[in-house]
């Protein structure tokens, strides 16, 4: 069966009986996630995330930093301006600083240095006095800052988790993506590496009687880590969904100064944060300090202690968010004329280097084709973003186009890379045919859907046990229903495209928030399959329930 989307709806079980009352629902949803009701993914516990010994390196790395401390040795951290990169630069220096250790940090800018350690922030380190540098979430590909680290006296302690192909030669490379590492999880981002870095390193210091060592309590940390998790799409399950939901905990109790000025900035309830309000509130509003400016902003505000300079830091990531709405809505406006009805690949000097990928992924998204966007002159080296709907990949793309590249990097939903001086013509010739070709093998995207019910399923107390499956995200979706057999009652207008109706006999209420395309479809009489969650809603201070339909299958 197809949607008015062009999905199509794939049942997690196959035999999925439909639903008619929650208890019935409830069932089919565990037996769709092949889980129990007393199952331990219902109680993420801190206590059953593995030993950090299992991480290749880890211990070794956690040895040098003990070292460090105790001898005061200065530490330098090199973060990223990314959220896993700010976040991840948050967490070590903080741990750091309640450790007693000198420690100073850097991160890269995007413009001038793009992603990786350069080699100016690790000399100008060394010759402040650092002895050690610890980098995250970048450095498993840092070959030539890892020479300039080893011959200045620097030990390099690389906390990363990008694929490593060739390893630089670091003092430690605590990476679970290293073939020769077989820990527990082996997809963690580089701020859920350094965490458990940590966790090693006041293990050993403890046996050492040190005193901050004994004090130091970690967990009021976690909102870093899961704010880096989900920012950097990580599965939330196993390890990750243990520390997202663990850290949604701490951020709701505890209440992080810089975390909380950047909730209330994006007008989201510290005391209620969510995984989606880490993606798409607070997430965004990091990663435009350096996309737009300086994500050292960004670091400062994680930092941050005193909450009237954590408003301030916030205000001004607010103001750089909302400027990289109007100015990625301006590229992708520009880039969309540039490639007419057909292109796939546009250029120009004048698009901001930052908003590149942004840009492209709404016209991805818009035209459900790749779709590669650049900045810089034709006639010299470009910079270029390539973003894709579910179902492409990105990366195999690039290789496609490799002869026309300097340099490129990515995975299947996303990636970038330089092209060569002079051959942005015969790149985008090379990414045409690289789409053709993949086209013919592409398959549409598909809804994934737990089972089937009817509207007398949906119950405020299925979705309080829906909520169970909380933290959702990546790897581990929100449960998904086909509902089925219940008219279009009543309907309702509301803002921005949006519609509220009532379904069937028991009167469910459901909403729409794309259906202005869905007019026809969903016509009062009309009774078709809804592809949806079941939520409970609190607005207005009375929790009821209601069917939240993402997709149509006409009646």
């Amino acid at each position: 069966m197809e949607t008015l989307s062009g999905r199509r709806v794939r049942m997690r079980a196959q035999d999925a009986a439909l639903a008619r009352t929650d208890a019935e629902a409830w069932q089919q949803l565990l037996r769709a996630r092949g889980l129990a009701p007393d199952s331990r993914f219902f109680r993420p516990r801190l206590a059953d995330l593995p030993d950090p010994a299992g991480l290749r390196d880890a211990l070794r790395a956690a040895e040098r930093i003990a070292d460090a401390v105790v001898r005061g040795e200065p530490i330098h951290v090199f973060g990223d301006f990314d959220c896993d990169g700010v976040a991840g630069t948050a967490l070590l220096v903080q741990a750091l600083m309640d450790l007693g250790a000198r420690v100073s940090w850097s991160v890269p800018d995007r413009s001038a240095d793009g992603h990786g350690i350069p080699i100016e922030a690790v000399l100008e380190a060394v010759a402040s006095g650092a002895c050690v540098g610890i980098a995250v979430d970048t450095g498993s590909a840092a070959h030539e800052a890892a020479q300039a680290a080893s011959s200045s006296g620097m030990d390099l302690i690389v906390c990363d988790h990008h694929a490593v192909s060739d390893p630089p030669r670091v003092y430690a490379l605590v990476n679970p993506a290293r073939d020769d590492c077989g820990f527990a999880d082996r997809v963690l981002c580089g701020t859920g590496v350094a965490f458990f870095v940590l966790m090693a390193v006041v293990r050993l210091l403890r046996e050492k009687g040190h005193a901050p060592a004994q004090a130091l309590d970690l967990r009021p940390l976690l909102p870093l880590v899961a704010l880096a998790t989900v920012a950097d799409v990580m599965p939330l399950v196993g390890v990750n969904r243990i520390l997202v939901a663990r850290g949604l905990v701490w951020a709701r109790h505890v209440r992080p100064v810089g975390v909380a000025a950047l909730a209330a900035s994006a007008r989201r309830p510290i005391g209620a944060l969510t995984s989606e309000d880490l993606a798409f509130y607070l997430a965004p509003r990091i990663n435009a300090a350096g996309r737009m400016r300086d994500g050292a902003e960004a670091v400062r505000l994680l930092l941050a202690r005193d909450p009237e300079q954590a408003k301030r830091l916030a205000a001004k990531l607010e103001a750089d968010n909302r400027r990289r709405q109007k100015v990625q809505a301006e590229v992708a406006r520009a880039a969309a004329r540039r490639l007419g009805g057909e292109g796939l690949a546009a250029c120009d000097p004048a698009w901001h280097l930052g908003v590149i990928g942004l840009a492209a992924g709404s016209l991805a998204r818009a035209r459900g084709v790749p779709i590669a966007i650049g900045s810089g002159d034709p006639k010299a080296t470009v910079r270029v973003s390539v973003r894709a709907p579910s179902g492409w990949d990105v990366h195999a793309l690039l290789t496609d186009c490799a002869p026309t590249l300097e340099s490129y990097g990515g995975h299947a939903g996303a990636g970038g890379g330089v092209v060569r001086a002079g051959m942005w013509e015969a790149f985008v010739e090379c990414f045409q045919a690289a789409v053709r070709a993949q086209r013919a093998r592409w398959q549409p995207p598909a809804w994934e859907v737990d089972g089937r019910l009817t509207g007398a399923a949906i119950t405020l107390q299925l979705a309080e046990q829906v909520s169970l499956l909380e933290p959702t995200g990546h790897g581990n979706p929100p449960a998904r229903w086909l509902l089925v057999g219940e008219p279009i009652v009543a309907r309702q207008a509301l803002a921005r495209g949006a519609m509220r109706m009532r379904l069937g006999a028991a009167r469910v209420e459901a909403v729409a928030f794309s259906a202005s395309s869905w007019e026809e479809a969903l016509a009062v009489g009309a009774a078709p399959r809804l592809v949806g969650r079941v939520e409970r809603n609190t607005w207005g201070g009375v929790p009821r329930v209601q069917f939240v339909v993402e997709d149509v299958i006409p009646g």
